[in-house]
């Protein structure tokens, strides 16, 4: 089954080669997370502000440097998903681990990332109105339960997953620079549709339990819980690019559509 294949694929692509994969991904990954911490201990003397929001102790940040803070962090952590797709997807000869990809591979997937969070939104407006009229007539009709919303909701939530993740292949084309248009990825993606449904629905029962397991330690042990909820969100994120690197390989750069360099045999890192 596909949907099994790229899900073991991509927990390889992080645990095959351990030592390769904290080489290109941690150093990046702590610099998003050290250079807020630090700047927001010298402003307000508590870096902890950066995970755990505002407290009473402390005043108002304002908007500028919470700004900064969260450009330091979006920067960082896209570089290092583009990073993760260029090692996997380009040839082996130009995959020699960076501490920072090419700033245009950077810029490019900033760039279509915000293409696609603006058409995702421009979608969701009328998605959502749609959606409040239907339930709005149908509980004037007859008295739904609680439970009724539950499972429209976990419904609905991996339905958007799966159709953002088809739409979400234009990602790692762009940080190796081989453009994918929007409709071409849903349409190379079809014969996928419901293996990529079940990958939305194992994705998220896998960060459940993630979270689950992250917030009980942290009950436990307090003083793990900002570990705890970076290491979860660090393979949070290196696991969902995993998923479309993936994806990508064995759906777009594995076909004669698409103009991309031959790459080597698809096994995930190679140190």
């Amino acid at each position: 089954m596909l949907s099994k294949q790229i899900f073991l694929t991509a927990f390889g692509m992080i645990f095959t080669n351990f030592t390769t994969t904290l080489r290109i991904t941690l150093p990046i990954f702590l610099v998003g997370v050290l250079v807020p911490y630090v700047f927001a201990r010298m402003m307000w003397g508590n870096g902890d502000i950066v995970w755990n929001g505002t407290s009473g102790t402390v005043q108002d940040p304002g908007i500028f440097p919470i700004l900064f803070v969260v450009l330091v962090m979006t920067v960082c952590f896209i570089a290092m998903i583009v990073l993760w797709h260029r090692h996997n997807l380009l040839p082996a000869t130009q995959t020699r681990p960076r501490s920072f990809p090419p700033v245009s591979a950077v810029k490019r997937y900033i760039l279509v990332s915000l293409g696609l969070g603006l058409v995702l939104g421009l979608l969701s407006v009328p998605a959502g109105f749609i959606l409040f009229l239907a339930l709005k007539l149908l509980s004037g009709i007859t008295q739904l339960p609680p439970a009724f919303y539950l499972v429209l909701f976990v419904v609905l939530t991996t339905v958007v997953l799966s159709v953002v993740m088809r739409w979400s292949l234009i990602l790692p084309a762009a940080a190796i620079g081989a453009p994918l248009t929007m409709g071409n990825a849903w349409r190379m993606s079809a014969t996928a549709s419901r293996s990529i449904l079940f990958l939305a629905v194992a994705q998220g029962i896998l960060y459940f339990l993630l979270e689950f397991v992250g917030g009980r330690i942290a009950e436990v042990i307090p003083g793990l819980a900002t570990i705890t909820s970076l290491i979860v969100l660090w393979f949070q994120m290196l696991f969902s690019a995993a998923l479309l690197t993936a994806l990508y390989a064995h759906l777009i750069q594995n076909t004669e559509e698409t103009p991309v360099p031959a790459t080597r045999p698809y096994l995930g890192p190679q140190s």
